[in-house]
């Protein structure tokens, strides 16, 4: 199984943790001090594959970087990946995943996934643990 980098919008491809106020999910802004370590698209890549070894019986579960034959491949799009600032922050995470079988190319599965999990408190820190639990 073969795990690629998801797609994203411009702004949520970059290292700034993005934010929008609650009820104005479609005003998204980025901060100038709040950085990921890498690029949300890698990330999400890279917890994929850690999860899917340890959740699939898959013979191998590997990225397009270690160029091995894959009879499946993931990919996807991060739909929404921000912080919501609120009376009670919450991050809100919503992906696109699709399966397909290599050989043929066909989908056998398309699904979207989507939480909004409430932070503990106001931090930037409880927020990306709520990111991480979504």
């Amino acid at each position: 199984m073969e795990i690629h980098r998801l797609s994203t919008d411009d702004l949520t491809n970059g290292r700034a943790i993005v934010y929008s106020e609650k009820g104005q999910s479609n005003q998204l802004m980025g901060y100038h001090y709040h950085f990921w370590v890498e690029s949300p698209a890698t990330m999400v890549q890279q917890q994929l594959v850690q999860y899917l070894r340890a959740a699939t019986n898959a013979k191998s579960v590997t990225t397009p970087a270690l160029r091995v034959d894959a009879d499946y491949v993931v990919n996807g799009r991060i739909l929404r990946q921000e912080r919501v600032i609120g009376s009670v922050p919450t991050a809100a995470v919503e992906l696109e995943l699709i399966v397909k079988k290599s050989a043929t190319n066909a989908p056998l599965l398309i699904k979207t996934y989507e939480m909004e999990i409430p932070a503990g408190d106001q931090s930037i820190a409880a927020t990306v643990d709520a990111m991480n639990e979504g």
